[in-house]
Order: structure tokens, then C-alpha cells, then sequence
């Protein structure tokens, strides 16, 4: 790892041109093994903080995040295993989002999407989270002055312990 690091830290090169260009040339020139793990490395994206890890804006960056898993999740997401769906939507849900961020990213439309996936977990947390957010929409809509964000308490993927909506303390 010390070794890519250094590598990419005095090469002049865009580092994430780099990474495009590997996956293309993975994709075409090993296009089996390239299927079989494309999706145990968008997994791995996804349920590591790794872009949390650099977050500068909070905001700005928990948008990009959510945008990025949006995109995973319409690309693939009524394809995938219950278990990549239900990882990317824990992780959608541990973001604790902000109604402004749902605006912002309209991933309410592709969760509720998944309502019709064949996984029993992801159908039943789709619905779920559906269901709280409409309440924090419907919370902020009120005008209260308060910024709400929904509270999920869960163990696992299906099975929920505890939803609710509650105000946040602006800083």
C-alpha cells in the first residue's frame, strides 16, 4: 500500500483518471473475473467510511455521498443481492438525512423503487424509510422552524427496532 501511496504522490497524473483507466482496462482485459468482483468492490466503497474519512463540508460531501450511492443503486440496484442493497441502504440511513439533502438528491424516488426488489430486507426497509422520511418532509413542510432529520435504530437489514423523527440542534 506505502508503495501505490508514494507513487501516486509524485506522479503528476489525476489520480482518479488513474483509477478510471485501471477499471477500464480491467473491465476489458479480464471481463469474467472483472463481473464476478465489481460488485464486492462497489460493496467494499460503500460499507467503509472511506469518503467520510475526508470530508471537509459536511453537507456538500454527505450530498456527494448520497448521490454516488444513488447512482449504485440505479445502475444495479433491483439486480443486486439483498445484502449489497441492504448494506448501501444502512449506510444511506446511518447518514441521518437532512430534508434539504433529500431535495437536493431525490434518492426518496430510487429507494422507493425498491420496494418492488425480490429480497424481502431490502423491500421492507425501503418501505420503512419511505415512511420516515415522508414524516420529516411532512415535519419540515409544517414550518416548526426546527431541522429535522429521521432517527433509525436498527440491528440488521429488516429488522427494525425503533424509527421516529426528531429535531436536530442547529449549530
Amino acid at each position: 500500500m506505502d508503495e501505490w501511496i508514494n507513487y501516486l504522490k509524485n506522479t503528476n497524473e489525476d489520480v482518479f483518471e488513474i483509477i478510471k483507466n485501471l477499471i477500464k482496462i480491467a473491465a476489458i482485459d479480464h471481463p469474467n473475473e472483472f463481473r464476478e468482483k465489481r460488485d464486492k468492490l462497489a460493496e467494499e466503497l460503500f460499507t467503509r467510511d472511506m469518503i467520510s474519512a475526508s470530508r471537509v463540508n459536511k453537507e456538500d460531501n454527505g450530498v456527494a455521498e448520497v448521490l454516488t450511492i444513488k447512482g449504485v443503486l440505479e445502475k444495479s440496484g433491483m439486480h443486486e443481492s439483498g445484502e449489497v442493497v441492504c448494506d448501501l441502504l444502512n449506510k444511506l440511513r446511518d447518514m441521518r438525512l437532512s430534508f434539504k439533502t433529500l431535495e437536493a438528491t431525490g434518492i426518496g424516488i430510487t429507494v422507493n423503487a425498491l420496494k418492488k426488489h425480490e429480497s424481502k430486507d431490502v423491500k421492507q426497509t425501503a418501505k420503512v424509510m419511505i415512511r420516515d422520511w415522508k414524516r420529516m418532509v411532512d415535519e419540515y413542510l409544517d414550518g416548526d422552524g426546527k431541522k429535522s432529520v429521521v432517527v433509525q435504530e436498527e440491528e440488521e437489514c429488516g429488522e427494525l427496532n425503533k424509527n421516529n423523527v426528531k429535531p436536530v440542534n442547529s449549530e
